[in-house]
């Protein structure tokens, strides 16, 4: 599409499936008209739909006790994830019991291999456990919690990535010179070498361009439920131990109180008078990827695949808004921008 006007959603969400599929189980499809692609992507999207705030099975989730026209496609979208999980389980754990049993040292292709081979790992202890202590330690990696973990993963991370990316490729259109600012940032320190993560030192303008389109998106508005472990009192409210809490992560990166003109894109606010990246571990009010102890289990993958994206684009193609530009959001499973269309040229 170099060159012409298009809408980038599709292909977007196409790459991020493509990148998640491979660190996760090792391949990737290129085209999303192949079968296995198109059933996996239909069933997400029945997923995602689900999930959504807007679901009426979303509000209403005693509903799934009883047939009807909303539960029936999430059940058999369901059906055909636990499928299609337990068929990677079994082609790494046959791959992995192969290299044991030849005496070969273990070859990792993805992380659902890395999971495998803790489950071997945990069973071994279990073994010992029983013999030494009589206590089994076999569901420290058990077979749900490991498919369950990489669902999690290619679930959310579809949806959040490609809509981060449309945020980025927005964002860089609508901006151009703080997209200039960025393309001379990246080409004085790298010029045309490929980035990698260890220049992120040497790139604060476009650490804080990355963050502040993070604060900017919200692209996960609402941070799922977590439960309090212990009563607290919070701004003069009691919470009781069990209450699920649900942080708007929007709100509070919008906050006017919190953040200086926060309807603005302004990269800037994430350096210092020097020019340096303000770390963002003391600011409570940035919360992309949440806080606390069970933060977002994609963090560190989207951190590092965001960053390589921007650097790499930047360094290859300029971006024209066609389109009326309109930050405002629209929510899905997350906050995607609405409907824009570029032209890309090869820089």
């Amino acid at each position: 599409m170099c060159g012409k006007s298009f809408n980038p959603k599709t292909d977007i969400r196409q790459a991020s499936f493509n990148f998640l599929w491979a660190v996760l189980f090792d391949g990737y499809s290129k085209s999303n008209t192949s079968l296995p692609t198109r059933k996996f992507m239909r069933h997400h999207d029945v997923i995602m739909e689900t999930l959504s705030p807007t679901s009426l099975l979303h509000a209403m989730p005693s509903l799934l006790k009883f047939p009807n026209k909303w539960s029936r496609p999430l059940m058999e979208s369901l059906k055909s994830r636990d499928e299609m999980l337990l068929h990677e389980y079994e082609k790494s754990k046959k791959i992995q019991g192969e290299t044991m049993q030849q005496g070969r040292k273990s070859a990792v292709r993805s992380t659902m291999d890395i999971f495998v081979q803790q489950m071997n790992v945990a069973f071994q202890l279990s073994e010992v456990g029983q013999i030494f202590t009589g206590r089994d330690s076999s569901d420290m990696f058990s077979y749900n919690h490991v498919t369950q973990t990489i669902w999690g993963l290619l679930l959310a991370g579809v949806d959040t990535t490609s809509s981060a990316l449309e945020w980025i490729l927005l964002l860089l259109a609508a901006f151009p010179a703080s997209a200039d600012t960025l393309r001379n940032e990246i080409s004085e320190v790298l010029g045309k070498r490929k980035p990698s993560l260890t220049d992120k030192s040497y790139l604060p303008y476009t650490v804080a361009w990355l963050q502040e389109c993070l604060r900017l998106s919200s692209v996960v508005g609402l941070c799922p439920p977590h439960v309090s472990d212990k009563d607290f009192t919070l701004g003069g409210y009691t919470i009781p131990q069990g209450t699920p809490i649900i942080i708007n992560i929007w709100a509070i990166h919008n906050n006017s109180d919190a953040w200086q003109d926060p309807e603005n894109f302004r990269p800037a606010r994430f350096l210092d008078d020097r020019g340096c990246i303000r770390p963002t571990w003391h600011m409570p009010d940035y919360l992309p990827y949440s806080r606390g102890t069970r933060p977002c289990v994609g963090a560190v993958l989207s951190r590092s695949f965001l960053f390589m994206f921007l650097v790499r684009f930047v360094q290859k193609f300029n971006i024209t808004l066609m389109s009326t530009l309109d930050l405002e959001s629209v929510t899905r499973f997350g906050q995607v921008p609405k409907p824009y269309t570029v032209v890309i040229t090869k820089s």
